[in-house]
């Protein structure tokens, strides 16, 4: 039995015990210096060691060899960590959820409002108020940031990393690379533009060149037929206000610069206002013809309305700067490289049409405005 109640030199009774402890420490730093001597990687030492322990026989002294199974879980699972998958969009899992999105109304005229309750990801249609989903966006680069897509700009040959390239105008067709982008058209080609009469517009009022002479009447005579024509506005050689002119066919009406042409006598029957009689109608009409380029004129008997003889259009050009033009039917107008002939120009009332023939004659376009 041991006694702690004298005085006892701890030291002088343990220095075994002592002395093993400083042999093992010893060891253990013998060892590290070995290994960062020469080179020695510590998993492989530690690796060796397992083995020499694991290999050892029992010396019999009754302690049972170690087990090194859960060292070797142990070092198998730092070396290779357990991961957690990632789920896929529409499957779910035990540590997550399968991703969801908002239902929202993808249609351009809704019947009835997106409910907004979480729906599976991707789906077309909603499985709560059945409302088609949008369509998934497709991610747009621009580079540059000028509002042309990176794809598009590599497409027709312009530079992803030029912001200038948006305001230029490759093919000179008067649109810029951006106004050719968004209208979709080939900003390389000339012929591929917007069309340029959405820029073109009727400057009113119409201009005309009226024949001051209205048609009267005819009457036969042994030489032939005889017009009669009358200018209301010119005053006589007595001061009288109107004049008539008496010509043969083919002879010049006075110094209007028309000669006398042909004469049509048609009559027609005209129902009577609340009966069912009828009474005949003269529409007959003349046709005579501008001495100078021979265009012809019909005037109908007894219409007191001078008829027009020219009529042109002003038109407004809104592009290459702003540009006017006054023009009469059969003559063209110049859009750029673009050739338009202008077909006709008619008055009805107060509203003003003019009808031009596109490139080519394939189709035909009709600007209209109301007079001011």
């Amino acid at each position: 039995m041991n006694d702690f109640s004298g005085n006892r030199n701890f030291f002088a009774e343990e220095w075994h015990w002592l002395a093993a402890g400083a042999g093992i420490a010893a060891f253990a730093a013998m060892l590290a210096l070995t290994i960062v001597a020469f080179g020695v990687n510590p998993d492989d030492a530690a690796d060796r060691a397992v083995r020499e322990i694991g290999g050892r026989k029992a010396d019999g002294s009754g302690v049972e060899p170690v087990d090194l199974a859960a060292f070797a879980a142990a070092k198998k699972a730092v070396s290779a960590p357990f991961l957690v998958s990632e789920p896929v969009d529409t499957q779910g899992g035990y540590l997550a959820s399968a991703r969801r999105v908002f239902c929202e109304s993808g249609e351009a005229f809704p019947v009835k409002k997106a409910c907004a309750l979480p729906i599976p990801y991707g789906s077309k249609v909603c499985p709560f108020c059945s409302i088609r989903q949008p369509d998934d966006v497709k991610v747009v680069l621009d580079g540059d940031g000028d509002g042309l897509p990176d794809e598009w700009e590599k497409k027709y040959g312009l530079d992803p990393k030029n912001v200038a390239d948006a305001a230029a105008d490759k093919d000179g067709d008067g649109f810029t690379n951006m106004e050719e982008f968004l209208a979709g058209t080939d900003p390389t080609d000339p012929s591929s533009h917007v069309d340029y009469l959405k820029f073109l517009k009727i400057v009113p009022p119409l201009k005309h060149t009226l024949l001051p002479i209205v048609f009267t009447g005819v009457a036969k005579t042994p030489a032939g037929m005889k017009f009669f024509f009358r200018d209301p506005k010119k005053r006589g050689a007595y001061g009288q206000r109107g004049v008539t002119y008496a010509v043969m066919a083919n002879e010049p009406i006075g110094d209007t610069g028309f000669a006398a042409k042909e004469y049509v006598e048609k009559i027609v029957k005209e129902k009577i206002r609340g009966s069912n009689q009828f009474r005949p109608k003269d529409i007959s009409y003349a046709v005579v013809e501008r001495i100078s380029d021979r265009k012809p004129i019909t005037l109908r008997v007894g219409d007191r309305r001078f008829a027009s003889v020219d009529m042109k259009v002003t038109l407004s050009f809104s592009l290459d700067g702003g540009k006017e033009f006054t023009v009469a039917p059969g003559e063209e107008v110049t859009l750029y490289r673009d050739k338009y002939t202008v077909k006709e120009i008619v008055r009805d009332g107060r509203t003003a049409r003019v009808t031009l023939v596109l490139p080519g004659g394939i189709a035909e376009r009709t600007l209209e405005t109301l007079e001011q």
